[in-house]
């Protein structure tokens, strides 16, 4: 029940932060505290709460940071002029005689997430 609480004061805080235009960071402050109050009323003690999120933070940094440096590569190659270099040589090969054909070919380009996500074709029983 305290978790249930605890989420929906939680989710509330952050509906506040968004219609008020106040910082996220007030809300995620707020929710963790909520939380490891409500973890700690469950029986769990204060070490174990925060080992365990030093232990969650130091599993996201990682994350964090390949998308800081996917960011930080992207943004060299606007501003080096990659990405208008291909946009414009791209749209070059692009004629109106071949548009039907470059589309549809485009749209075969492999999509993992989208394959490991589709389910097999049932198969027919002899």
């Amino acid at each position: 029940m305290y978790f249930l609480l605890s989420f929906l004061l939680f989710v509330t805080s952050i509906a506040v932060c968004l219609v008020y235009s106040y910082q996220m960071v007030y809300a995620m402050i707020l929710g963790y505290v909520l939380l490891a109050a409500a973890a700690m009323r469950r029986g769990s003690r204060l070490s174990t709460v925060l080992r365990a999120s030093a232990l969650g933070v130091k599993e996201a940094l990682l994350v964090i940071e390949i998308l800081l440096l996917i960011g930080l590569l992207t943004a060299e190659w606007r501003a080096g002029g990659v990405i208008a270099f291909f946009v414009y040589h791209g749209v070059g090969l692009i004629t109106p005689k071949l548009f039907i054909l470059i589309a549809f070919l485009l749209t075969l380009s492999p999509m993992p997430s989208a394959r490991a996500s589709a389910s097999p074709a049932p198969r027919a029983s002899s």
